[in-house]
């Protein structure tokens, strides 16, 4: 079995040391890495290539997003005969024995198109509390619901593996086939809400998605208030993706009371963004909101 990882750079020079020990530290040996900048300076070329000599760099023209980013480095590992590809975030920081126990679980069920780990907190104090475990989703509402988040993993069952609906698109480990296929990612959602699509094409072609309890990876993400411009890009493209996406496959209900909904929950949202990272959340939020509706699709030329 040889594995493809896909990571895609943008603004993660500060994660690149880390993310290049924790692949060397893998006790799979039989992968190779494809990266891409995403960035217009190419910052991350240089550097990520002195921390790790054997990577291959597939240069990207323009910002393609995590998207498209993702779609190239794939097309590129599956054609030079990976069997899998993992796609992996550069805040992420698998454990040795992730992947190893990611290839057991999809190798063993031949039914799972996709498998994702446990995601732990980066920060040193919430290092053993999992952030995220997978997820079950109404496809109609897109609500989610997580299972496990917040606890210790000490806390966790005592499963190997459970069948999900959701898993994260940081750590994603998927079969080859999917690739040649189509896409993994609709690149018109350039980033979030792309995993819940990809799911939901998976779930329609009758195959599964779990989660494996004993593959772990430490998400480096800052979520502090102060990470504003963060929250700012994150928040609107998740707006603005959660009606993309249910123009796409015609929910036209959900459309109406999303924004029915954004008005009367206003001072609920107004709250949200004041304790999340300020009240120019607000004006991103929204405007996320009103360019779903408006059609809006790729990259947004908000952000450099």
């Amino acid at each position: 079995m040889k594995v493809g990882i896909c990571i895609v750079f943008y603004k993660d020079t500060q994660h690149l040391q880390r993310l290049a020990k924790a692949i060397k530290d893998i006790d799979f040996q039989d992968f190779r890495v494809y990266f891409t900048d995403n960035h217009a300076s190419k910052i991350h070329v240089s550097g990520f290539e002195e921390l790790f000599p054997e990577a291959v760099y597939i240069e990207s023209k323009f910002n393609t997003g995590f998207a498209g980013g993702n779609n190239i480095l794939a097309k590129h590992a599956v054609n030079e005969g990976c069997d899998f590809v993992w796609i992996l975030n550069p805040d992420m920081a698998p454990h040795p024995a992730c992947l190893t126990q990611l290839l057991e679980c999809i190798h063993l069920n031949l039914d799972t198109e996709a498998v994702g780990p446990v995601l732990l907190y980066g920060e040193e104090n919430r290092s053993e509390i999992i952030q995220f475990a997978g997820a079950k989703v109404d496809f109609i509402s897109q609500k989610k619901t997580a299972l496990f988040s917040d606890i210790k993993l000490s806390q966790m069952p005592k499963l190997s593996q459970q069948e999900v609906d959701l898993i994260n698109g940081g750590s994603l480990l998927i079969r080859a086939e999917r690739v040649k296929k189509e896409n993994l990612f609709a690149e018109e959602y350039f980033l979030y809400n792309d995993e819940i699509d990809l799911m939901r094409r998976i779930k329609n072609d009758g195959h599964n998605v779990k989660v494996v309890f004993n593959a772990v990876c430490s998400h480096h993400h800052d979520w502090s208030k102060k990470n504003a411009a963060n929250y700012h890009l994150m928040y609107y493209y998740m707006m603005r993706n959660k009606i993309q996406y249910w123009k796409k496959y015609d929910h036209q209900f959900q459309v109406l009371k999303s924004f029915f909904e954004s008005v009367l929950k206003f001072p609920i949202i107004l709250r949200f963004c004041i304790k999340t990272s300020g009240i120019k959340l607000l004006y991103f939020y929204y405007l996320g909101l009103l360019h779903g509706y408006l059609g809006k699709k790729g990259k947004a030329q908000l952000f450099d």
